[in-house]
């Protein structure tokens, strides 16, 4: 028997694959290695079963349907029932490199090309066998619909089920009702053990699943093998705790009863299945008799082997926001969840041999506490989508809500972080506007808050972006920045824009970087723009110069006191929602990436085509169109209230970038002018309105000569120029002297015979000699230099 199999094994392997087989047979891969079967080993239900039995579960034979059509009628009938068996650890191939799960879809590949009558007649069985094969999965009554569609579309007509068929259904049938009611019998018998389970482990508050090995069992007095007594302490096996990273251990996390309660520890998996080592539990409260310790790390063993696909495995994290689950044995991940803050929202496609996997935050970085009360909810879902109706027309609060649900998108549409700057006057309403931003994330205000100040630690900042991964950020007032640290800004941008964060040492040891994958939204009473001297921080920036709720009133003020009630009553509604939604809908992810490039290309559409970075804004604005997309699919209520979100505001942006170039032009103007007085052979007039002291690089500059100067040139404000390059730390303030109250901003001093009002600028230049050349037989003021440049 085994040399005639050789025999035809080896005669298949001279069949060349693009004719047709001299016998009829079937290739299936397994573990990168493909094997031909004939008719006699596909029927050979002892031969097949082995074979299938030597491949790993996760990586299930692909069976090539290529050369079905070659089999005869009355093969095709005797090979239906065989593969119908281990239709379950099998998957389908057309030829193609792609497989399937499922027979249907595999066929459905098929269908496209010109059929042969002699074909027909064979797919007319390949239907059979799909009919067979789904019946085990999805039910008799959904196969016949499913081969009533298939039917339709291969225009057989005279389709009937063979008897064989049949009697396989019904044998199936009889076996899925024995399982279950056994399922149902084991079911109780859980139940009733859960029951006494949550007697001895009454105050903990999580139920507990007594997962307890056959020989074992657990009672209030303790655990038992037999007679024999293992411990007099109650103690079971949780769950598997991953390690956050591939050079650390696995652990067991074990929950056991003492005089104070119920309590749970991580305790490495070797260590606890080592009869040396178990017995350090001693230490945490746990009785363990040194004739008794092997029995006790049997117990632990017994637990982990008889139990690992059902024991719950939790994933350890040092960041929230999406958690992958790796697979150690072909290094790929799969999307776990999602960790808002404490509470993980589990994906939908988790199987069911992973319906209770979880994942935690890990305890050194982060403060729980402080965890729970920034992430936690207030009021009503309803209460917040008032509250977005409401701002339905303020143009600027509403664009700000939405920015913040960019935030977990930026991982699914593979796109770059960035930073929103709300820059207006005081009392305005910029702490209430991010306040109802932020109300659909978390708590808003209060302890707890979710919204940051600048006068954390630079570390802190940097931290907290890095842990608060696909979520957004707040930050208030940049006008606590000292002026000392003025490029803090800068580096928070730019770290924020990378999307990598800072090397640290821990211990003594380099840490691995961590990504920065977030949106943040900061305010301030001067332009954010205006303050940063690099092109490249520009680029990361979208801003807002305009005020939230409007002008300046009472009525305004009360308004805005209203909106911050209802923020401050009904926060992390929103923001949960849009998660959930998210992972529900991972199948779209792919169809939301090819929507933001159509959202792209609509974008560039409307640049002004006068700035460099403004394809840049396009991008960011293209994200913020996706974000409102899906928040109108995931609140169909808000859709009205969502309409024209980035078009109300796309001419706003497009101008703070505009007057952001402008503050640079003025600088640069004021250096070139700087550079020329300083390099004159001769001294200033006495009624010159631009003086430069050489020893001190300050400009001077006369106060009605430089409002005309912003004026005429820029068609800017002198004020808000002023207030632009106080910020940057350019306005020289006026040293405080005895018995003078100093630190204005204005000099009054005399030049020459006149006493006028002057401004002054740190502006360092350096002399050149073709310059000195070139002004030495010019006699230009430095008014008219003005008009030069």
């Amino acid at each position: 028997m085994t040399e005639n199999r050789n025999r035809k094994s080896s005669n298949r392997s001279k069949v060349p694959i693009s004719q047709p087989p001299e016998t009829p047979c079937v290739s299936i891969r397994c573990e990168g290695e493909s094997v031909k079967f004939g008719i006699a080993e596909l029927t050979d239900q002892n031969f097949l079963g082995h074979f299938i039995g030597r491949c790993t579960p996760d990586k299930k034979p692909i069976v090539n349907l290529r050369n079905l059509k070659f089999f005869e009628e009355s093969e095709l009938a005797r090979l239906v029932p065989c593969l119908m068996r281990y239709s379950p650890l099998l998957r389908w191939s057309t030829g193609s490199e792609q497989d399937d799960p499922q027979f249907l879809s595999a066929l459905s590949r098929l269908l496209p090309r010109k059929l042969s009558k002699r074909s027909r007649t064979r797919l007319l069985y390949a239907a059979n066998l799909a009919l067979a094969i789904s019946s085990e999965t999805c039910g008799i009554d959904k196969s016949l619909k499913l081969l009533a569609k298939y039917q339709k579309r291969l225009k057989l007509k005279d389709l009937r089920l063979t008897d064989q068929i049949l009697d396989e259904w019904e044998r199936l049938r009889k076996e899925a009702s024995h399982r279950t009611s056994a399922n149902d019998q084991q079911n109780s018998q859980l139940d009733a053990s859960s029951s006494e389970f949550q007697k001895i482990f009454h105050d903990y508050p999580l139920r507990v699943s007594p997962l307890i090995p056959g020989d074992y069992r657990v009672t209030r007095d303790g655990v038992r093998k037999g007679e024999l007594l293992v411990t007099t302490t109650p103690i079971v096996v949780l769950a598997e705790v991953q390690p956050l990273n591939e050079n650390s251990s696995r652990k067991l996390r074990l929950l056991f009863m003492t005089r104070d309660g119920g309590k749970h520890l991580d305790m490495d998996y070797c260590d606890s299945v080592c009869d040396r080592k178990v017995g350090s539990l001693l230490n945490q409260g746990v009785s363990v008799f040194p004739k008794a310790a092997p029995k006790l790390a049997e117990y632990f063993s017994r637990t982990v082997s008889k139990f690992e696909n059902a024991l719950p495995k939790i994933w350890q994290s040092n960041h929230v926001g999406y958690v992958d689950r790796h697979r150690a044995f072909n290094g790929e991940t799969q999307p776990l969840g999602f960790l808002y803050g404490p509470e993980f929202i589990p994906s939908e496609e988790t199987t069911e041999s992973s319906q209770k996997d979880t994942a935690e935050l890990l305890p050194s970085d982060f403060d729980r506490i402080d965890l729970q009360k920034t992430f936690c909810t207030k009021g009503t879902l309803e209460g917040w989508l008032n509250l977005v109706r409401v701002i339905a027309g303020d143009p600027v609060a509403r664009f700000m809500t939405v920015t913040t649900f960019v935030a977990p998108l930026l991982r699914i549409l593979d796109q770059h972080s960035y930073t929103f700057s709300l820059a207006c006057e005081s009392g305005t309403g910029k702490t209430a506007a991010l306040q109802i931003a932020a109300s659909a994330w978390g708590n808003p205000s209060n302890e707890g808050s979710l919204i940051r100040s600048f006068q954390a630690t630079e570390n802190a900042l940097f931290n907290r972006a890095e842990a608060q991964r696909d979520l957004p950020m707040f930050i208030d007032e940049t006008t606590l920045v000292s002026k000392s640290d003025q490029s803090l800004l800068e580096r928070l941008i730019y770290t924020v824009g990378n999307g990598v964060g800072r090397d640290r040492l821990k211990n003594g040891q380099s840490q691995s970087t961590g990504k920065i994958r977030t949106v943040v939204l900061v305010t301030g009473e001067s332009s954010l723009m205006s303050q940063l001297q690099n092109q490249g921080a520009l680029r990361r920036v979208l801003e807002c110069t305009r005020q939230p709720f409007g002008d300046r009133s009472s009525a305004t003020g009360s308004r805005v006191s209203r909106l911050q009630r209802a923020a401050n009553s009904n926060y992390g509604h929103g923001g949960r929602e849009f998660v959930r939604f998210l992972l529900k809908h991972k199948q779209s992810w792919s169809r939301w990436r090819s929507l933001w490039d159509e959202m792209y290309e609509m974008e560039r559409t409307h640049l002004p085509g006068k700035h460099h970075l403004e394809d840049l804004v396009a991008r960011n604005l293209a994200t913020v169109r996706v974000a409102n997309r899906l928040l109108r699919s995931c609140f169909p209520e808000l859709r009205s209230a969502l309409k024209g979100v980035v078009r109300s505001m796309r001419p706003e942006i497009y101008n703070s970038l505009k007057r952001a170039d402008t503050f640079h032009e003025v600088l640069d103007t004021l250096t070139r002018i700087a550079t020329r007085l300083a390099n004159r052979a001769t001294d200033e007039d006495k009624d010159a309105k631009w003086v430069y002291d050489r020893s001190k690089k300050l400009l001077w500059i006369n106060s009605v000569t430089f409002r005309r100067f912003v004026g005429n040139q820029f068609d800017l404000d002198a004020k808000t120029v002023l207030k632009a390059f106080k910020q940057r730390g350019v306005l020289h303030q006026e040293p405080r002297e005895a018995g003078r109250p100093g630190g204005r901003y204005a000099y009054r001093k005399r030049f020459g015979e006149s006493h006028k009002q002057w401004y002054v600028f740190r502006i360092s230049v350096e002399k050149k000699r073709s310059t000195i050349k070139k002004l030495q037989h010019s006699s230009a003021s430095p008014g008219q230099l003005v008009s030069v440049e």
